[in-house]
């Protein structure tokens, strides 16, 4: 059997295995299966994770349902017996899946999949949200905390910027110590994770909208824990979030957004980010973490005292509205970039990719071509070059 076909029954297999409903429902309100839900004394564990694929093969070899994760407890665990959920989301190797199950064996299957991202042997990306599943005891009370997302307006027209704003409110009767959104948090680099998650119209994540982003992110500091009073909100963007710095919303359509805000953390390391577990190892050497050991003493402190929360805003609907670039305006943009760079415009031909034009001039002639390519959505001019003498 070739890989490709051992690749593709994989997949079919857990498709099979996932028709079967790994969430209750009762009495209208989503809980965990017994058979998801460890209640032993190492707690439960319980992840969204998104995962970029190198390969289809390693996509249904880590998503093989059968594939042996570890050992806890005496009993050998497979993918199976913590997998929720998976969406196979339609497009390329991109996978998000939902597992639960004992949180050290969580921790392990966490941890070996990490590797396999740094070491760019499995993910070429990969981020995970903390789920704080719960049995079915707990909805019979009122939600701790809720969020509320708003944006200034519900209308954009393509490439206009979008700003959103996520409202934290405590419903206990004590106030809580939560951490604002930080820098890397709304892509799920670091704790506390605040993931958007966008819907088109068709209940589908769009392709391609993730704008590049560094993964090494601003450190934490004690200025961002906030104190919520009983009963009051707290904005969890210090002046709201533009959503287009981190996403490329810009086709013409319309988008349903929520946010899922976590401080539910295994390691101390994933409130600094994916590149500061080297902390405790260079701690007394490197000047950048000895600078910082005093302020990271007082993160501890606080870090202890934060309520432990996972939750889900409310959903948002957002339209982009607008029309796309026609070919000939296109090739007008063009041309008015290559006036304005001295270069001559004949002979041009113009193709979509990936939601751009591409403009091509001289193209009967070795030298002197030009390429600019334009959004095809905001009519801009993303790059321009020309080749030969």
């Amino acid at each position: 059997m070739s890989e490709k076909v051992r690749a593709s029954s994989a997949i079919i297999v857990l498709f099979i295995i996932l028709s079967v409903p790994a969430i209750c429902m009762s009495e209208g309100r989503p809980v965990v299966c017994d058979r998801l839900y460890y209640d032993g004394n190492e707690g439960n564990s319980a992840y969204n994770i998104s995962g970029k694929f190198l390969t289809l093969e390693m996509l249904s070899d880590y998503l093989d349902p059968m594939k042996e994760i570890g050992e806890f407890g005496g009993k050998r665990y497979r993918l199976y017996d913590i997998l929720v959920k998976a969406d196979f989301n339609g497009g390329g190797f991109f996978v998000e899946w939902q597992v639960s199950g004992p949180k050290p064996l969580i921790e392990k299957y966490l941890e070996k999949l990490e590797k396999g991202l740094r070491d760019k042997t499995v993910f070429f990306d990969l981020s995970k949200t903390a789920v704080d599943l719960k049995t079915t005891a707990f909805y019979e009370t009122e939600d701790a905390f809720s969020i509320g997302l708003s944006s200034s307006k519900y209308s954009y027209k393509p490439g206009e910027e979008i700003i959103v704003w996520a409202k934290v409110k405590n419903n206990m009767n004590t106030p809580a110590l939560l951490v604002r959104c930080l820098d890397g948090s709304a892509r799920g680099f670091r704790y506390p994770q605040c993931v958007f998650e966008i819907k088109d119209s068709s209940g589908k994540t769009p392709e391609n909208i993730f704008a590049p982003m560094c993964k090494v992110v601003n450190p934490l500091t004690p200025d961002e824990f906030i104190e919520v009073l009983s009963g009051e909100s707290a904005e969890l963007f210090d002046g709201g979030f533009v959503f287009s710095n981190a996403f490329k919303l810009v086709k013409p359509g319309k988008y349903y957004i929520f946010i899922r805000y976590s401080t539910v953390a295994l390691k101390e390391w994933e409130w600094y980010g994916m590149y500061s577990d080297e902390y405790w190892n260079s701690r007394n050497s490197n000047e950048f973490w000895k600078k910082r050991e005093k302020e990271i003493i007082k993160n501890r402190e606080l870090l202890k005292k934060i309520e432990l929360v996972s939750i889900k805003s409310n959903t948002i609907e957002i339209e982009i509205s607008g029309n796309p670039l026609s070919r000939e305006e296109a090739i007008r943009i063009a041309e008015e970039a290559c006036k304005k760079s001295g270069w001559k415009f004949n002979d041009v031909t113009a193709g979509e990719d990936d939601g751009r034009w591409v403009v091509r001039t001289n193209t009967k002639a070795l030298g002197m071509n030009a390429t600019i390519v334009i959004d095809k959505y905001t009519g801009v001019v993303v790059e321009k070059n020309i080749t030969g003498p």
